[in-house]
């Protein structure tokens, strides 16, 4: 025994992966029972919220929360600008492919307001937004170092953050909310757990 200890972290409810999402069709079976085993050796598994803790528990794997948090100096010198457009701007940030039930929540609110607002988007943008004449400032995801920027430059005078409800939805964490939030961007999200 070299004494080193094996910790490993989730952070999805992977077995659980909507239809509809592209993950979907990557994680198969076979990947989840290879996870499970090596959470079974683990010495330490941790999450980051209590709804995955406990889907763990019910297969036997003692895990630990450490909820997300955002690093400061990734986050600290942004200072997005309110106001910036001719109308509120109104938007979302989410990768492609992997939030289209989330978004169809998004329907009945393009066509209520559409062109009311500035409507933008970071990475996915919704089915029906895409068919309709409402005009979006879209703009693609970017590596995951220069997230913090993209997501700030987007001057949004409210965020976004709608899920739908299911399993692998009400054991993510609030990660989205935290970094609206320390940018400064009202949001309306789901309440979910």
């Amino acid at each position: 025994s070299t004494g080193t200890r094996l910790v490993h972290d989730i952070d999805d409810l992977l077995w659980k992966i909507p239809e509809d999402n592209q993950n979907h069709q990557v994680v198969k079976k076979w990947l989840i029972d290879h996870l499970m085993k090596l959470l079974e050796l683990a010495d330490c598994v941790t999450t980051s919220t209590i709804p995955l803790q406990t889907a763990l528990e019910t297969l036997g794997i003692k895990a630990v929360v450490l909820p997300n948090c955002l690093v400061s100096e990734e986050w600290k010198n942004l200072n997005p600008l309110r106001r910036v457009g001719s109308r509120p701007r109104v938007g979302w940030a989410g990768q492609v492919g992997v939030h289209r039930s989330d978004l169809r929540f998004l329907s009945s609110v393009f066509e209520e307001i559409g062109d009311e607002v500035e409507w933008v988007f970071l990475g996915e943008v919704p089915e029906n937004l895409r068919r309709t004449e409402v005009k979006s400032e879209v703009h693609p995801m970017v590596p995951l170092g220069q997230f913090p920027t993209k997501l700030a430059s987007l001057n949004l005078d409210l965020a976004l953050a709608p899920l739908a409800l299911n399993e692998f939805n009400e054991a993510k964490s609030d990660l989205r909310l935290l970094q609206y939030g320390v940018l400064g961007f009202p949001v309306i999200a789901t309440d979910i757990y």
